[in-house]
Formats: structure tokens, sequence, C-alpha cells
């Protein structure tokens, strides 16, 4: 593609600013114009996108160096810590941590860790976005996969026991991988990280999870299998398999081929041409990106897009997911509907119910209504047990 002869075709400077910023692609698009053709940009939008750019630098650096502190406040407490994501995905693929937008940091660690990890991060000033009462807090562990804490600058850290979100059969967790991970420096320090293949995989799930609702997270994916060789790619290919997320391994490759001209192993080429399935859940995805019907960060309706069940290797899979996405507690219902522990099961009745009463009413009239009789109902219980 000649950058320069497209830049030439450009009417709305800023739509495409805001295009580049809703997709987290500001630092790319700034590079990548001052590099190529800085003469054909007009001047102060160039000077706009530099300080766009340089403000996300600063950032990227900022946070970065909050992360080294981290990782060395749980090292020296004896908790094994991997960044994932964040600066850490962006030095692997770009071999430059200011070609990423990012606003928090992911870390996985292991289970038995996370309550030591929480109060750790409570005593240097971080916030759990939930608050549990120690009878609940097993129960929490039990069933979700991660947990976020915010500092007074609204710095976000997101503490991960499990990375998929349970949105495959097999999940990974720190201790699946405990004996395949990589050392890399990062800002001039060695840190464990995830191994390649495993991370291909992850962003891979991440992005199908999240409908690729962002251009950057496929900017991300192709950049780091760029780095790979032929075995490792295969490796990756294989793993995505025996995990039940084959199919969406080969979505992002599709993707991946068809709008940034990623070149794979003519074996994998051909798994994805002759997947109609996969075509078929790529073109509504591309469909979705180009006419900017994209979901918003605080919207959660990409949970139920068609694509996560026509990705699935599997009818049991999907069958699997639906269940899970109609019936597994979300932060909504830890938070809104607090319950003792020996009723934890009833979140599982909350949540269809919730569903359902918003999809009828909305979520003002449904939220008063379900806070409402869920009062009622906990009082009836409690009284029935006493």
């Amino acid at each position: 593609m000649n950058i320069k002869e497209q830049v030439g075709k450009i009417r709305n400077w800023q739509e495409l600013i805001y295009l580049a910023s809703f997709h987290r692609v500001i630092a790319l698009l700034y590079t990548n114009l001052k590099k190529t053709c800085p003469d054909s940009v007009p001047h102060e939008i160039l000077n706009r996108l530099k300080k766009l750019y340089t403000d996300n630098a600063v950032w990227n650096l900022s946070i970065s160096i909050k992360l080294l502190k981290i990782i060395d406040l749980f090292n020296k407490n004896n908790i094994q810590v991997i960044p994932f994501k964040g600066p850490v995905i962006a030095e692997k693929a770009y071999e430059d941590i200011n070609l990423r937008s990012f606003s928090d940091l992911d870390i996985l660690i292991k289970k038995k860790d996370v309550l030591t990890a929480k109060n750790l991060l409570a005593q240097h000033g971080f916030k759990a976005e939930i608050i549990l009462s120690p009878e609940h807090e097993q129960k929490y562990l039990e069933h979700e996969n991660s947990i976020s804490f915010y500092d007074k600058n609204n710095l976000s850290i997101d503490l991960h026991w499990e990375i998929t979100g349970r949105y495959l059969l097999n999940h990974i967790y720190f201790e699946s991988i405990e004996d395949r991970l990589q050392t890399t420096l990062f800002l001039g320090k060695k840190i464990i990280s995830i191994p390649d293949d495993v991370m291909l995989v992850y962003l891979c799930v991440h992005g199908t999870s999240h409908c690729w609702d962002r251009f950057e997270w496929l900017c991300c994916f192709v950049e780091l299998i760029k780095k790979q060789n032929e075995e490792n790619i295969i490796n990756a290919f294989y793993l995505a398999t025996a995990m039940g997320a084959k199919r969406i391994f080969l979505l992002g490759l599709y993707l991946g081929q068809d709008l940034l001209d990623a070149q794979y192993p003519e074996k994998l080429e051909k798994a994805f041409a002759y997947d109609q399935g996969v075509i078929s859940c790529a073109n509504k995805i591309k469909k979705q990106i180009f006419e900017q019907k994209t979901y918003s960060d605080g919207d959660a309706a990409w949970r139920f897009s068609l694509v996560h069940l026509l990705i699935r290797d599997s009818y049991f899979d999907r069958f699997r997911y639906l269940v899970y996405l109609f019936t597994m507690p979300t932060i909504k219902e830890w938070t809104k509907y607090p319950l003792p522990s020996w009723l934890t099961p009833l979140y599982y009745l909350i949540r269809p119910f919730r569903l359902a009463i918003t999809y009828i009413f909305g979520n003002k009239l449904s939220n008063t209504f379900i806070s409402s009789l869920f009062q009622r109902v906990k009082e009836m219980i409690t009284k029935k047990k006493n």
C-alpha cells in the first residue's frame, strides 16, 4: 500500500485522529506518517499527532517504571509475577513501549498469592474495585479470574490468576505455564514473561472475546508473529488446537493477513482459507470496524455477539459458552447484590434474572426493581435460616 497516495485522499483529518485514538493507534499513525510522508500532512495535524504521541510516551514511561516497582515489591514478598499486555507486549511486539497505548497494567500471579498481593497493593495506596468480606474472598477466587485495583491517579492494576477470562474450555494459569516461562529485558531489567506461543494464542483469545474492537490489538498480534520463526507459529497453532481455540487462532491469522498483509506458514494459510466459518466471522468483524459499529469501553454489548458462538471449535463449546454467558456472575452481581457465603449459588440465578429484566425494562428500571426484590428475598431467607 502506498501510504503517501492514501494520505492524499484524506479529506477529514479530525475524523482520522478520532478513529486512530479510538483504535489506539495514534503512536503508530504518527511515526509512520513522519517516516514516510511528513510533507503531505497538514502542519497543524502533524503537530497535534506529535503532541498526542509525546503525551502517550510520557504516560507509558511513567507506568512502566511503576510496573517495575510493583514487580520488585512482589518479589521481595516471595510472590512470583508475570507482567503481560501493556508495556511488556509493546516491548516484545514493537521493540518500543511508546508505540502502544494502554491505560492499565496486567499481571499474572498464582491463585494462592492473590490475597497477599491484594494486601500489599492496599498498603501502597491501591484500592480494590470490589470490597469483599473474608468469607466472600475465597468464593470470588473460585468463580472469577481477576480483580482490579486503582491508585489516587486512577492507574489501574488488573491482578489475574487466570488470563483467558474463562472464555475457553481450557484455562491459562500461572501454574500451567510455570515450567516454560521466558526471561526478557524490560527497561534494562530482567523480568519473567509468558512464552511467545502462549502469548500469540492469548492475543487471539483476547481480541476475539472483545470482537477485535480495537485495531491496535490486531497490529500487536501481527507484529509479534513477525518476530517468530515458523516452528513457533506452528507450535502456537497446535497449542490453540489443544486448548479448544483453533478457529479463534485462525481468525486472528486471517484478519492479520487480510487487513495487514501478514504472511504465515503455508500450512496455516490453507487451514483458514478452507474454513468458511472463520471467514464469515472475519467478515462480520471487518464490517463492524469499517462501519464504525464499535463498542465503547463501558459497553458490554460485545459479550452477546454471534461471533462468540460461530467461532467455537465444537457445538459443545458453543453450548458451554451460552451457559457461561447467561449464568456466570460478573462484577455487577458481586457488587450490587452481596450475599452471605452460604447463599453464593444464588448468583447463578440472579445473573440470568437480571439480564432478562434488563432486556425487558432497560437498565434504570431494572436496577431499582431487582435491588428491591433482592433485598426482600434476602431478608426472607435470612429470617428462615435464623
